[in-house]
This record gives C-alpha cells, sequence and structure tokens, in this order.
C-alpha cells in the first residue's frame, strides 16, 4: 500500500469555534504529519472554499447554521476528496445516510480524540485513493476489453478469408477428382 504524503490539506467547515479549536489542536499533535488547516463556519462558503481549493479532505459538520452535512455532500457529489462528517446530535439514520451520500467517515463529536480524528482523516484519505484508482483502472480495462473485442473481430473476419479459399479449392479439387 502506498504510504500517505507527509502533508494533508484539510477543510473544516464547522460554525462552532470550540470545536474548531480542538479540532486544530488534535491535528498538531500529530509529529508524523502536518496538516494544513483551513476552516469555513457556514455550509455556503465551505461549498466555495472547496471549489478553488480542493482539500485532501473535508471536515464537515453536520449541523450548520445555513445547511446540514447531507445537503453540503449532495451539492459538491460527485466528491473529489475524501469526506468525514461530524455531529455531536446525530442519529445512526443520519450516518448512514451520510456515508451513502459519500461520507468516507463518520465520528459524534462528543467521542473524537486525537488519535481518532487523525486516524480517521489518514484512512479517509487512503481509501479514498485507493477508491479512485481503482475506479481509473477499472475504466483502463474497459478500454483495453472494448479494443481486444474489436481486434478479435477483426482478426476473425481476416482468418475467414484464407478459410473460405482454402475450403473453395478443396471443393474445385473434389470435383476434379471425381470427374
Amino acid at each position: 500500500m502506498s504510504t500517505i504524503k507527509n502533508k494533508i490539506n484539510v477543510l473544516i467547515i464547522d460554525d462552532c469555534p470550540e470545536d474548531l479549536f480542538v479540532y486544530k489542536n488534535f491535528l498538531q499533535k500529530n509529529e508524523e504529519i502536518t496538516f494544513i488547516i483551513e476552516e469555513c463556519e457556514t455550509g455556503e462558503e465551505g461549498m466555495e472554499t472547496c471549489k478553488t481549493s480542493k482539500p485532501d479532505c473535508l471536515l464537515l459538520d453536520y449541523n450548520l447554521p445555513d445547511l446540514d452535512g447531507l445537503e453540503i455532500l449532495s451539492e459538491l457529489a460527485p466528491l473529489s476528496f475524501p469526506v468525514i462528517m461530524l455531529t455531536g446530535e446525530g442519529t445512526q439514520q443520519i450516518a448512514v445516510q451520510a456515508l451513502k451520500n459519500g461520507a468516507q467517515d463518520y465520528l459524534i463529536k462528543g467521542e473524537i480524540t486525537p488519535s481518532i480524528l487523525t486516524q480517521s482523516i489518514i484512512t479517509a484519505v487512503r481509501m479514498f485513493k485507493l477508491e479512485t484508482e481503482k475506479l481509473r483502472f477499472a475504466e483502463e480495462l474497459k478500454r483495453s476489453n472494448q479494443a481486444l473485442q474489436e481486434f478479435a473481430g477483426v482478426a476473425s473476419h481476416d482468418l475467414q478469408e484464407p478459410l473460405r479459399k482454402i475450403m473453395h479449392f478443396t471443393e474445385r479439387i473434389k470435383l476434379l477428382i471425381e470427374d
């Protein structure tokens, strides 16, 4: 498995300054990876930032003043980076919907520790890269199979012509022998 780069750009969309402070502190404690953190307090601001800065990972609060996290996920689809949904009041139904809509992980705010947050980001980035590579390889395989089928069709046609000639000459020889 490929190793993760030493710097990860993280965009945090959360309207709670205390939570932003905690997440930033958690990520800055990591000695192996440098987390470059950008923050937004509203969904609209966050979506605009996603379009311009292309983060390596998005930490998305579910409950924002203007949009909820599920709305943001659907607006950003198809995702070009992994998303980790964060919530303080989420339900199992919201968690399932977030994962169905493309979130890589779903974390409950009261249970987040520095190691959980860091590992979740690293895993999300790795899994997203693997999934992206898998899709790219699948497309390449599809194109390759299509080219192979086209070649097989042409080769089959080209090989049938000599067989037809052989059969034709065999029939003529057979007629000559019978006469």
